[in-house]
């Protein structure tokens, strides 16, 4: 998501300044756009904080467009000291993220996201606008507090609408592509080849994308090596989206085979509208919406 509208401003020819924390090594820099990254194996939240401020200091942003909750000092910090508007722009309700993620006692967590849901409203005083890439999560949290947010979803343009043909010749491939975690069911896509092997033997799933957590790529890789599936499964790391349809335009059948939580609840996927573009046939979890 953050690669299409890092795309989407340079072809409007806006200078860009693009701040990750990452241990990823991509680096989206050219003409327009200046990324720099701080490995987070370096850099605590705190200290990537830090060096923001500092940065700014150097180049104050006009606009300051920020995703993660983690994030929203800077909105206060660049309000008061450069009067920059600010975008916050939610792609996961933060009380979804913890309801999905956090594995605490249910009384702490609901603490915990009091907490944070406190913090975030009071950082929301110096936000601008606020931008949502779902409807189901508009008539949320955001509207109470008197926000009317800016639903912009990430539908694929329509040049992207393939006219390739899926008639047998993109071969038996299947690809899931985005974060690899145990709530998007990766494990039971993987397991699941085990089955579709023995009936299809040069069937090919494709995982593209990042692994979430490091135990969880030692378990999955651990599971195709030990069932010999090295020949039916190949993992490869994040590639910078316009890079995405070389993948899915060759790919007979995409599969979203999420499980049902909080988030995956809570969100439609853009992955699906993706496939669609691309004109594969899509296997996905019976969830709404």
């Amino acid at each position: 998501v953050y690669h299409r509208e890092l795309i989407s401003l340079k072809k409007l020819g806006h200078s860009i300044r693009y701040y990750t924390r990452s241990d990823s090594e991509m680096d989206m820099s050219d003409e327009l756009i200046a990324h720099k990254n701080f490995p987070a194996i370096e850099f605590s939240i705190p200290e990537y904080l830090n060096v923001l401020r500092k940065e700014f200091k150097v180049l104050p942003p006009k606009v300051l467009h920020i995703h993660e909750y983690h994030l929203l000092p800077l909105t206060r910090y660049t309000k008061r000291n450069y009067n920059s508007k600010v975008i916050y722009d939610v792609h996961e309700d933060l009380r979804v993220l913890n309801e999905t993620f956090s594995t605490r006692h249910p009384s702490l967590r609901a603490l915990i996201i009091s907490l944070r849901t406190h913090k975030e409203r009071y950082y929301l005083r110096y936000v601008d606008q606020i931008v949502l890439s779902n409807p189901i999560i508009k008539d949320c949290i955001f509207k109470d507090w008197g926000f009317d947010p800016l639903v912009l979803q990430g539908y694929p343009s329509k040049l992207s609408i393939s006219d390739s043909p899926n008639d047998g010749c993109r071969g038996n491939t299947i690809l899931y592509h985005g974060h690899l975690g145990p709530e998007r069911g990766i494990q039971e896509l993987v397991e699941s080849i085990l089955i579709l092997r023995k009936i299809i033997p040069d069937i090919i799933l494709t995982l593209l994308g990042n692994f979430r957590l490091p135990k969880f790529q030692d378990d999955i890789l651990s599971t195709i090596d030990e069932n010999g599936l090295s020949d039916n499964i190949k993992w490869v790391a994040q590639v910078p989206h316009q890079d995405v349809w070389t993948y899915l335009n060759k790919t007979a059948v995409g599969v979203i085979p999420f499980r049902k939580n909080s988030l995956t609840m809570n969100n439609t996927p853009t992955k699906l509208f993706e496939f669609m573009a691309a004109g594969c046939g899509i296997v996905a979890s019976d969830l709404p919406p």
